[in-house]
């Protein structure tokens, strides 16, 4: 089976960032890597990709809006409604991300 662009962009972005670390447990220097522009790109490659062709058990950016513009009510009502799910879900997701910076501080 042939790899996908997506398959290929999120190994090289899992590969770039594990090897970021500066010390390992005792506390000797590694190799540093730092982030950079074309780390940063690849990452919103592969993000832009998964929001394009889906993932796996989940909607296409597509598919949602024509879920949207499908439902009840006038389609600025039906866009107010798309836009402040995708506000409440990218807020809980940030605030879940940030929750293990707080526990591991």
């Amino acid at each position: 089976m042939a790899r996908t662009r997506s398959s290929e962009l999120a190994s090289d972005l899992w590969h770039s960032l594990h090897h970021r670390r500066a010390d390992d447990h005792w506390g000797r220097d590694m190799a540093k890597e730092t982030l950079d522009s074309g780390m940063i790109m690849k990452a919103l490659d592969w993000g832009y990709e998964q929001a394009v062709e889906g993932i796996p058990y989940l909607e296409t950016a597509e598919e949602i809006g024509d879920d949207y513009k499908a439902g009840q009510g006038t389609l600025d009502d039906r866009a107010r409604r798309l836009v402040r799910w995708q506000v409440v879900k990218a807020g809980t997701s940030g605030f879940i991300a940030g929750l293990g910076g707080i526990i591991r501080e």
